[in-house]
């Protein structure tokens, strides 16, 4: 039989060539041109670019290829390839994640209605927002600030933090309600109250209806860092034993059951944690984690997540050894200044940074932060306590900023 990958992601984060060398299903390999001369048409029974790849010619072509190579399964990692691929996989009956369900997990206001209808989980006031009156209605109910942004959005792009009447102001003039040709709402934005508190993140795996591996981690700043230009990204795993981390778990578990599943499925969870110890849930979604997430499990299990859905799903892998903690890590991705990279290093010089990686090259000009997860490269660092381990990490970030040099971008 043979699988279909669409791909919109670097050769660099999803190797496949590597990861599909075991495999024995061919292969049926879509791509984008922002990525696609990274990988060769070698190991694929059939291999297509796309310079047009955002447009419905691909899910046209799968349809095409269908007929010819008759596949069994469709893969899909990326945020904006999970619900093409699930509508594939309903057209022509094939197996894997439903739409409906892909639905749940890609658009936050259906996700946030279902959760709230169950009442399981503590949850910001949300609301559906297509029309300008609706955004002051909200804040006139609940006040400053709130947060705008799409609801089927990725890497907090387009995400906005309202938190006076002149940021309102200021939105409401960029807001175009319709689109012209038919007069529709076109925005599909979600507004909902901003909450305060230190953000974490939950990341597994389920393979064949068992969760193989579910871990808490803490941001080492704001998720919208893009938003705030902070100095440091990353984010470190929170001891096993550690009472939130357990309770992070547990209301992912939650978060789960009433959403549904696939079978077998990445995810990857959002919460804040409040100033009087509460859980309120942001967001989940069912693919790998951003920025350097899955080679910091990797690191501390010794598996990459990734990987063993990609082999899973490709008919390899059948079953997994148990999985445990090997040591306690976490990640820091430097983030890109405004201006012109000179120089940045080439190797770490501390040994308990265990993995680092140049991710740009040296002349490439910057405009500031453009996502959560835009970073110029990534160190995994080991510790033996979560306070050592935050103190190497912000050590980690401040010695490759003092390292660098930048050239202002004229």
């Amino acid at each position: 039989m043979s699988i279909l990958i669409l791909n919109q992601n670097s050769y660099e984060f999803f190797p496949y060539k590597e990861w599909l060398e075991e495999v024995s299903e061919e292969v049926i390999f879509l791509t984008s041109s922002s990525v696609g001369k990274e990988y060769t048409s070698k190991p694929f029974l059939y291999f297509e670019i796309f310079d047009n790849y955002e447009s419905g010619i691909v899910e046209r072509r799968a349809k095409q290829l269908y007929e010819k190579y008759q596949y069994d399964s469709v893969l899909a990692l990326h945020e904006f390839d999970i619900l093409r691929a699930a509508k594939i996989r309903e057209s022509l009956d094939i197996s894997g994640q439903s739409f409906e369900n892909a639905l749940r997990y890609r658009n936050k206001i259906h996700m946030k209605s279902i959760l709230q209808k169950n009442n399981n989980i503590e949850l910001p006031y949300f609301q559906e927002m297509n029309y300008p009156l609706e955004a002051v209605d909200f804040i006139e109910q609940h006040g400053y600030p709130v947060i705008i942004k799409p609801a089927d959005g990725g890497g907090s792009m387009g995400t906005l933090v309202v938190k006076n009447e002149s940021d309102l102001e200021s939105f409401l003039k960029k807001m175009i309600m319709f689109h012209f040709s038919d007069a529709q709402p076109s925005n599909n934005l979600m507004i909902e109250t901003y909450i305060a508190g230190e953000m974490y993140h939950v990341d597994g795996y389920i393979q064949n209806n068992e969760l193989v591996l579910i871990r808490a981690s803490k941001y080492l700043e704001n998720s919208l860092i893009y938003l705030d230009q902070n100095d440091i990204s990353g984010s470190h795993l929170l001891p096993s034993d550690n009472e939130l981390s357990k309770r992070l778990v547990q209301e992912t578990k939650k978060v789960i059951q009433d959403l549904g599943s696939p079978d077998s499925m990445i995810f990857h969870a959002e919460f804040f944690h409040t100033a009087d110890d509460r859980l309120v849930f942001c967001e989940i979604a069912s693919r790998p984690g951003g920025a350097r997430i899955i080679e910091m499990i990797e690191v501390a299990y010794d598996l990459h997540i990734t990987k063993a859905f990609t082999q899973f799903t490709c008919g390899a892998l059948p079953s997994l050894p148990e999985v445990k903690e090997k040591k306690l890590v976490g990640h820091v991705v430097p983030i890109p200044k405004e201006g012109k990279l000179l120089y940045a290093p080439t190797e770490a010089p501390f040994p308990w940074i265990v993995r680092y990686h140049l991710s740009c090259q040296l002349g490439t000009v910057f405009h500031g932060v453009v996502h959560s997860s835009h970073h110029i490269a990534y160190m995994i660092v080991e510790a033996e306590s979560e306070k050592q381990l935050k103190h190497r990490l912000y050590e980690a970030n401040q010695w490759f900023r003092d390292t660098c040099v930048w050239e202002k971008a004229e």
